[in-house]
């Protein structure tokens, strides 16, 4: 039988096992933080053991700085968690935060995100210098490429432009962020941030910009 391909229920269950006791050896003896998340996520998912998968998660987390991990609990607590004060149950839905904070700094850019739109959220939708510098790490991992427009959203409108604010408008740009154009093509038409104007380049982001518009609006019918 061709891997991936399962003629039965009883293979399905067959192939899941093996992959549970695969991460089960790895995370518990060879401590490898990949296999412990996923651990958890066998824990939380197949098995609905959210208690055990809550330990896997917080330790591959705190003990080996496994972002994603953190990210995981994180997601786990607001759509499973308890209503119960964060203080009284570590697994409160209240609870969320902290992780996803722990998160972004262990580099998981999806928590550096999450974490900076809540910090926005609470400031009145203004981005926020610390919300910004999630942004700007989230952007330039190239694995969160919504939080290039709020991070270039915040340089233009306090005038801070970063050396490589250009990049970040492409890297944006290159994957459909509207704001990411639209920035990019001020940044050239104005000479923002150091930049040298051209014309012709700022028409090129203007350009995918309306094209993003139209296949929007397409969209919506």
């Amino acid at each position: 039988m061709p891997p991936g391909i399962y003629n039965t229920e009883e293979d399905v269950k067959a192939s899941l096992e093996v992959l549970f006791l695969e991460y089960q050896y790895n995370c518990l003896h060879e401590k490898d933080a990949f296999a412990c998340d996923g651990l958890g996520s066998f824990y939380r998912n197949i098995k609905e053991d959210l208690s055990t998968a809550f330990t896997l998660f917080s330790e591959n987390c705190l003990e080996r700085k496994y972002g994603h991990s953190c990210h995981k609990l994180s997601l786990m607590l607001r759509e499973q968690g308890s209503d119960k004060p964060e203080k009284e149950d570590p697994m409160s839905r209240k609870n969320w935060l902290k992780w996803e904070k722990l998160g972004c700094e262990n580099g998981f850019a999806t928590s550096c995100y999450n974490y900076g739109v809540h910090l926005t959220k609470q400031n009145d939708n203004k981005i926020p210098k610390a919300a910004y510098e999630m942004f700007l790490s989230a952007c330039r991992s190239k694995k969160a490429f919504q939080a290039c427009d709020k991070a270039l959203l915040y340089m233009y409108t306090n005038e801070e432009w970063t050396e490589d604010c250009v990049e970040l408008a492409k890297l944006g740009c290159q994957v459909n962020q509207m704001e990411s154009c639209l920035i990019g093509a001020q940044i050239y038409k104005k000479g923002l941030g150091g930049v040298l104007e051209n014309q012709q380049k700022a028409r090129f982001f203007e350009k995918k910009a309306k094209y993003i518009a139209s296949v929007e609006k397409a969209a919506m019918g």
